[in-house]
Order: structure tokens, then sequence, then C-alpha cells
């Protein structure tokens, strides 16, 4: 179940713009960038509408910590988010690299995880992701699998930050980028980014998505 949560919803414009640095998550990082993740996402209609009834925070996480690691597995990138006055971990993406979209089987040492997790909502949250997988581009791409910042960042750019420091690097080697909204809401944040609805994706079990494509831009 390597892509099961999607982009989450524009930052609010209620603070102060933080002196925002991005670098890259080691291994060492992806307990705390899940947390992040998972407390994002505990708002989000879609990532909830998956789960069991329950800690739903707590589900995100594990689900995260799975999801983080298999990225790195298959050549993934995650990025961090840091103030640069203090070294607070602001917000995290996680990319999935151009030309890799690992299937299920690659995702069989994983799949123990999920049912402890997904239990009675594992075939939805399956057929879920297989119908994503349908809709996504074959043209090799920057995949944005997952994107978050924590209460205390929202609306001081670590979001922007995140997705134009990728972005900036697609346009540089001329590769494109694809993302799922989950919400009519995010559409809007995203476009301003140059991202454009591609199609919309069903879901089984909570609400659907928007596949959203973006061009590289030289």
């Amino acid at each position: 179940m390597g892509q099961t949560t999607k982009a989450t919803a524009s930052p609010q414009q209620n603070k102060a713009k933080a002196d925002v640095k991005v670098q890259p998550a080691a291994l060492a990082d992806l307990d705390r960038a899940a947390k992040v993740l998972a407390d994002a996402f505990s708002r989000d209609a879609y990532a909830t509408g998956l789960l069991p009834s329950g800690d739903v925070t707590s589900q995100l996480y594990k689900i995260f910590k799975v999801q983080l690691k298999h990225t790195f597995k298959y050549g993934g990138h995650v990025w961090l988010a840091i103030d640069s006055s203090n070294g607070e971990l602001l917000g995290v993406s996680e990319w999935g690299a151009p030309g890799t979209n690992p299937g299920f089987f690659s995702q069989a040492p994983e799949l123990p995880a999920y049912l402890s997790i997904f239990r009675s909502r594992m075939l939805d949250a399956a057929i879920t992701d297989k119908n994503a997988d349908k809709h996504r581009p074959l043209v090799p791409h920057w995949y944005l699998k997952a994107i978050g910042t924590t209460e205390r960042a929202r609306g001081r750019g670590a979001g922007s930050a995140l997705i134009r420091h990728r972005l900036a690097d697609a346009d540089a080697t001329g590769t494109p980028a694809y993302l799922e909204s989950s919400s009519e809401t995010n559409m809007s944040y995203y476009e301003k980014f140059g991202f454009v609805e591609r199609s919309r994706i069903p879901s089984r079990g909570t609400v659907e998505t928007i596949g959203m494509w973006r061009p590289a831009q030289r």
C-alpha cells in the first residue's frame, strides 16, 4: 500500500513567514517525519476515510513509517522544511522518483503491517490504491505522494518551500510532476505551482481524489 495518502490542504495565512531551509531526510529522520505527516493528515477526509475506528493519528503514523521506508527503498526522496532560526521541523514532503511505480508484489514485506492497521478496511484500501495507480501518467515524473506541515508552521511558507524546491530540480532536468489532491479546495493551492487537473479518481470507502499534472517548465 505504497500510495495510501495524498497531499494536504493549503496552509492558512495567519503567521509570520519563517526562514525556511529545505534539506533531505535521512533514515534517522523518518520517525519524526512520520509524526508530522500523521498529524497533518489526521484532518484529511481521504486518508481518514480509509481507516477503521480507533486513534486516527496513531494509525496514520504507522502507515507513514512503512510508506516512507518504502519510498526510500525505491529511490524516492523525503525532504524536510526546517526553521533556520531554531532548527524546528516545520514540514515534510515525500516524492516518488521518475520511472518508478513499485507494484503490489514489491510491497509484500509491508503487507503484514498494513493488514494490522487497515484490518477490515484492507480491501477498500487496496482497491483505492489500485485505482490511483491506473490513473498515474505513464511518462516518467516526480510523484508528490504526501506533503504536510505542523500546526505551528501553517501559513509560514514551509509547504510552498518544499514544493518549489523539488519542482526547481524537476524543471532543471525537464521532468514533469504529478500529485493527487484530496479535495477541491486544495486544487487552487497546487494550481499556483503549475499543476492542472488531469482526472477524477474513484475511491472505495472514502472520497475521490483529483489527479493533477504539471509539465516541466524550463
